[in-house]
C-alpha cells in the first residue's frame, strides 16, 4: 500500500509525488521512504508512477479463462482453456510467478477447467474454485498453502464464472452460473478450510467482486442492491450502480474500490462506508483485466462490446482517483486474468484480437 507525505507550501499541505536525494553529485529518485517506529522500519512514503516493465517468461501453455491468486510471494495462474467453445481443450496446469518474475510449475489442479475464481487470505492460502470442463460444471476448490502444497475442498454446487475476493480472515467465492441459470449463493472459507454460507447475494453475480478498503467484500449490481460482506460475513445492502452494464470488474484501493462496467464508461466508486460516487469516465467501455499495485488500480485490455473489438489500453488510478493512460499492452487483449506479486502487476495469457489464445505475459511496475 502506497503511503503519502505532504509539505507545507503557502499555508497549504501539498502532496509530495516525487523525491530525490544526492548521491555522488547525482540526483537519485527515491522510490520508498521508511521511519523507525518501536525499533521497526515502517514505510511512510512511496513516490513514482506505474510504468510498463516488459514481456516476461510466458505461461507454460497458451490459454484463457485462468484463475489467479497470490500465496506466499507467488502469483498462481491456474487452469484455462484454448478457446471460448464447448469443445475447447481444458488445462489443469498451475504456473507460479515469484517476486523476481521467475516462473515455476506447482502441483496441478484436481481437475482441469476454465472460468475459475481466485481468492487469497492474507497471502497465506490461495483458493481456486469452480470451473467449466467439457459440458460439466465443477465444484472443485483447490487450495494452496504457503509451501505451495495443494489440498482440496468444494463449493456448495458445481458452477463456473464464480467470483472470488476476500474480507477479514475469509476467502469468498460467490455467484456464478450453469448455462443460463445464475446463482446467488456465497461460500466463505477460513484458514482451516471450514466452509460457511453467509446470506446469499441480493442479485445474481457472474462478474465483479472485490475488496473495498479492507473493510468489505463487494459484489456490485445494477438492480435490487449491491451486496457487501464485512469481516464477520454479515451482509450489508450497498447502493446499486449508477448504470446497468452487463459484466463488471472491481479494483481495490486502500480507501475505496472502483467498479468498471462492460457497456458504460462511467465509473462508480465505493468508499469504506459504502458511499457510492462517480468519477470521470474512461475512454473506452470494456471489461478489462483489473489488479492493484502500490495503491494504484490497473485496468488493461478487454472486449469492447459496442464495436466487437478488443482493447490494448492500460489505465491506472491512484488513491486520489486520478486517472492516467499508460503504455498499452503489446496486443489488443481480452480474457486475461491479472494479479500482483512483489513489485509487479502481471497480465498473463488471454485472447488477443484475431489470433486464438496466447501464453504471453506482460508486467507493469512502480517506478
Amino acid at each position: 500500500m502506497a503511503k503519502r507525505a505532504y509539505i507545507g507550501i503557502g499555508g497549504t499541505a501539498e502532496k509530495i509525488r516525487k523525491g530525490y536525494v544526492g548521491i555522488d553529485s547525482a540526483a537519485r529518485k527515491l522510490k520508498k521512504a521508511y521511519i523507525g517506529i518501536g525499533g521497526v522500519a515502517r514505510p511512510c512514503w512511496a513516490g513514482g508512477e506505474i510504468v510498463y516493465y516488459g514481456e516476461i517468461t510466458p505461461l507454460s501453455t497458451a490459454r484463457r479463462g485462468c484463475g489467479t491468486a497470490v500465496v506466499s510471494g507467488f502469483m498462481l495462474v491456474a487452469g484455462g482453456a484454448n478457446a471460448f467453445t464447448a469443445g475447447a481443450a481444458n488445462y489443469d496446469t498451475v504456473d507460479a510467478y515469484d517476486k523476481t518474475l521467475t516462473r515455476t510449475a506447482v502441483t496441478s489442479l484436481s481437475a482441469a477447467g476454465w472460468a475459475i475464481a481466485g481468492a487469497s487470505i492474507n497471502g497465506e492460502k490461495a483458493f481456486l474454485g469452480g470451473r467449466y470442463r467439457a459440458g460439466s460444471f465443477l465444484s472443485n476448490v483447490d487450495v494452496y498453502d504457503d509451501a505451495l502444497t495443494r489440498s482440496n475442498t468444494s463449493l456448495s454446487q458445481g458452477k463456473y464464472n464464480v467470483r472470488g475476493t476476500n474480507v477479514g480472515c475469509y476467502a469468498l467465492l460467490a455467484g456464478g452460473s450453469v448455462n443460463s441459470t445464475y446463482y446467488y449463493n456465497v461460500d466463505a472459507f477460513d484458514m482451516d478450510l471450514t466452509k460457511t454460507t453467509p446470506l446469499s447475494l441480493l442479485a445474481d453475480c457472474y462478474s465483479g467482486g472485490g475488496n473495498i478498503a479492507g473493510v468489505y467484500a463487494l459484489y456490485p449490481a445494477s438492480s435490487t442492491g449491491s451486496s457487501a460482506y464485512d469481516a464477520d460475513l454479515t451482509r450489508v445492502t450497498a447502493p446499486i450502480l449508477s448504470h446497468a452494464s452487463g459484466s463488471y470488474a472491481v479494483g481495490s484501493l486502500a480507501r475505496s474500490g472502483l467498479v468498471f462496467g462492460q457497456y458504460n464508461t462511467t465509473m462508480d466508486v465505493f468508499d469504506e462506508n459504502l458511499t457510492r460516487t462517480t468519477i470521470s469516465p474512461r475512454s473506452v467501455a470494456s471489461i478489462p483485466g483489473v489488479t492493484a499495485l502500490e495503491d494504484h488500480v490497473l485496468a488493461a485490455g478487454g472486449y469492447i462490446a459496442s464495436s466487437g473489438s478488443w482493447s490494448d489500453m492500460v489505465e491506472s488510478f491512484d488513491s486520489d482517483l486520478v486517472r492516467k493512460v499508460i503504455t498499452s499492452l503489446p496486443k489488443q487483449m481480452s480474457s486475461n486474468t491479472p494479479g500482483t506479486v512483489g513489485d509487479f502487476a502481471i497480465f498473463p495469457g488471454g485472447e488477443p484480437a484475431g489470433s486464438g489464445v496466447t501464453n504471453s505475459a506482460y508486467a507493469y511496475t512502480f517506478d
